[in-house]
């Protein structure tokens, strides 16, 4: 933002240069960079060596910016990187709660059944709904 702000009132410096057209001072005003704002105001027109003092002033604060922006990109792409491990381990965390609730839910209907008397194991799980779920689980665990 701070830079697009810079590129706006250079630009509009730069037409006003080139024209000589009062409302690009107006534009280079309203780019909201503070020395710019303070050296324009009350201005309606700029002498050439106006210009260029407003030209080097903000070619050199965009340079800072610039400097500032690449000595800062490392320690912003590492931040974003770190971002989205979390998330991925989130994620990972989210998948595992999933899978042990819907665990939780086969076996106690499973224990239920064990509970109303039926001793044969293959009368306890549904093999429909937990086949499917159980063999999704292990392989997820397995990292298949």
């Amino acid at each position: 933002m701070i830079r697009n702000n810079y590129y706006d009132s250079v630009l509009a410096l730069s037409k006003y240069a080139a024209t000589r057209d009062a409302k690009y001072i107006d534009e280079a005003r309203g780019s909201g960079v503070l020395p710019v704002v303070d050296a324009l105001h009350g201005k309606k027109s700029l002498t050439n060596k106006e210009i260029l003092n407003l030209h080097k002033m903000i070619t050199g604060r965009m340079a800072m910016v610039n400097e500032n922006y690449t000595q800062l990109k490392p320690d912003y792409d590492e931040y974003f990187n770190s971002h989205n491990e979390l998330k991925k381990i989130v994620a990972a965390k989210d998948e595992g709660i999933k899978e042990a609730r819907l665990t939780f839910i086969i076996w106690s209907r499973a224990y239920q059944k064990m509970a109303m008397g039926k001793a044969d194991p293959a009368e306890w799980f549904d093999i429909s709904e937990s086949g499917t779920l159980l063999m999704g689980a292990a392989g997820r665990a397995a990292g298949l």
